[in-house]
């Protein structure tokens, strides 16, 4: 019997917004090992053609059974497309490759942890929560945490530029999580939060102010009081155009936003330039330290926010591809901090630290 060696990487969704800058950043570190996967032959070859064939173009639907041929010789699948069920996820992890997920969703995130017993007989892991959100926003709530003796909460705001360039998907996914309310625990209640409906006010620094933020369904805020042991932690999202927010808010309250087509918000968001390219993510804990009360907020931001998740991401598959040893369903803390993932995405963005 003649054994291939494991050693292929297949990003699904490699020819998107944010698998493309996931494949170039990990053809510099395993050229020709490095496919970009999607159900269009045409764009995945195109793609392929851009780079000089130094990533390779894999015509693959994952809501089809996938032919055990394919994945003979993949040790590591990246998966850049939202999933609602997590067949696919098993096969892989079934046969023993390494899986890594970027979505944002935690209903979908749910199911895949649920997967963690049969990975572990597999010999495989998953990591979970490898973008900026989920993902960045973990870590630092991590790093906030560990600095206090007792962690009472976690608030986690999140900015996001109307003038950076985010994939459709990204779009018409975070339009639909704005106009659908949702379930979280609190410390052992389950409590419905609604989406852009309630604001907490975040200062964003010299330039930016001080700016209203919304509850928001992102996966974090469901992770992170089992990983890192801290409840409640909330999440909230505003934009860099405060008409733009306001705006969101104030049709969510007069329940007029449920009656905007996604696809219609979805493309005027994808032509509108009111804003600028960029991100800021605010974590701010309220704890105990010596005895005393105390506020510790850490804040990172930059431009491009698709390629900060791309980053993330590409140290998360080096990580599997080179030196994990845990088999499982991880997210992203639960095997790295902060200063580790920091050295990869220092140079495009600013880290800051304050307390009181």
């Amino acid at each position: 019997m003649v054994y291939l060696a494991k050693k292929d990487i297949i990003v699904v969704g490699g020819y998107g917004h944010v698998g493309k800058l996931i494949c170039r950043q990990l053809a510099d570190y395993y050229p020709g090992d490095v496919y970009a996967a999607g159900r269009s032959q045409e764009k995945a070859e195109r793609f392929s053609a851009s780079t000089n064939g130094k990533i390779k173009p894999m015509v693959l639907d994952i809501n089809q059974k996938v032919p055990a041929n394919i994945l003979a010789t993949v040790k590591l699948i990246i998966v850049c497309l939202e999933q609602e069920s997590v067949t696919f996820a098993a096969s892989c992890l079934e046969s023993g490759i390494d899986y890594i997920d970027i979505s944002a969703s935690y209903s979908f995130l749910q199911k895949l942890e649920e997967l963690h017993q049969l990975v572990v007989q597999s010999n495989a892991a998953a990591l979970l929560s490898v973008g900026l959100n989920p993902g960045v926003t973990n870590l630092l709530a991590k790093s906030v945490s560990e600095k206090m003796d007792i962690t009472e909460s976690v608030d986690i705001f999140l900015m996001l530029g109307l003038g950076d360039k985010h994939g459709h998907a990204a779009i018409e996914w975070t339009i639909h999580q704005a106009k659908t309310d949702f379930h979280k625990w609190e410390n052992g209640q389950r409590v419905l939060k609604r989406s852009f409906v309630g604001k907490q006010t975040a200062y964003f620094g010299k330039k930016l102010g001080w700016r209203n933020a919304y509850p928001f369904n992102f996966a974090d805020q469901h992770v992170l009081p089992k990983t890192i042991n801290v409840d409640p932690v909330n999440t909230f999202l505003c934009f860099d155009s405060r008409l733009a927010t306001s705006s969101f808010s104030i049709m969510k309250k007069l329940g007029l936003i449920r009656f905007l087509p996604d696809k219609l918000t979805t493309g005027i968001f994808k032509r509108i330039s009111i804003g600028e390219p960029m991100f800021h993510v605010k974590v701010r804990g309220k704890g105990i330290k010596d005895g005393k009360e105390i506020v510790l907020e850490t804040d990172v931001s930059g431009q491009e926010e698709a390629k900060i998740t791309a980053f993330v991401t590409t140290w998360a598959a080096q990580f599997l591809y080179e030196h994990n040893t845990r088999k499982g369903v991880f997210h992203l803390e639960e095997i790295a901090d902060w200063s580790s993932v920091y050295e990869a995405i220092k140079t495009d963005i600013v880290w800051e630290i304050s307390g009181d």
